[in-house]
């Protein structure tokens, strides 16, 4: 969602003007925050997926249309939310890319219990409208997704993020733009320069950076290493399961009725 030109990979661009959103960022998040005061019942479904720090809802915005996806975190890992949009914000030239584009956060005014066990206090939304990679490769496409993985994963390590976790399920397609996206960086790590490079002479200096930048290229490496593996141990159990597995389409406004 830009400020005003239309993004036709929007997942919601079939409810916008012809050239233009119909509002921008700041007013979706002040509309939707204005919703969710007065009720969290209405368009806004909770999904039968959650972790253990968070839960994931569909909220429709009501006056326009908007569908977008809420990871929505409890109160006692409030924390760790800022963590992970730090590194949303740090990937952010590469949303809609290789990552699912993060919008904003929201801080709800009244606190929201589900399952009887969770206090939600906190929303973050992302654009989720895509299927997990395990429903969408097959003996057909399965070279070019594993080079478009490879490449995805590649990108993000030149932000000198680690992800830290990249399994299957951290791994969905989007359809409409063929292209896969990497989510959850509940475990990311900016990987950054050591200070004492700042403390040590320019030859010492010199040897270090070296030392260290072989250091950060064998993590890097073996992050790749390990995710081209569970790709292909996901193609492998997708060829076998193929059917037993779910797609999940979140643009569909029928999952909120």
């Amino acid at each position: 969602m830009k400020e005003d030109s239309l993004d036709k990979m929007c997942s919601n661009a079939l409810n916008h003007e012809e050239n233009h959103h119909q509002i921008d960022k700041f007013t979706f998040l002040n509309l939707i925050h204005q919703q969710l005061f007065k009720s969290l019942n209405i368009d806004c479904k909770f999904i039968d997926l959650h972790e253990a720090r968070e839960a994931l809802f569909i909220v429709r915005l009501t006056s326009h249309k908007y569908i977008l996806t809420a990871k929505c975190i409890i109160i006692d890992f409030v924390a760790h939310l800022k963590r992970k949009v730090v590194i949303y914000e740090h990937l952010r030239s590469i949303h809609k890319t290789h990552v699912s584009m993060y919008l904003r956060n929201v801080d709800l005014d009244h606190s929201y219990v589900y399952d009887d066990i969770a206090e939600i206090v906190h929303m973050m939304f992302i654009d989720f409208e895509k299927q997990f990679i395990s429903r969408h490769i097959n003996s057909v496409n399965s070279v070019q997704i594993i080079e478009q993985f490879e490449r995805s994963i590649q990108t993000i390590h030149q932000l000198r993020v680690l992800h830290r976790d990249m399994m299957s399920h951290n791994i969905l397609w989007n359809a409409k733009l063929d292209q896969m996206m990497i989510i959850d960086f509940d475990r990311a790590k900016i990987q950054k320069s050591r200070a004492i490079l700042d403390a040590i002479s320019s030859n010492q200096k010199r040897k270090w950076a070296t030392a260290l930048k072989k250091q950060l290229n064998n993590v890097f490496m073996q992050e790749i290493r390990r995710a081209m593996i569970e790709l292909r141990e996901t193609w492998d159990k997708s060829s076998l399961f193929h059917r037993r597995h779910c797609k999940w389409d979140l643009n569909d406004s029928r999952a909120l009725q």
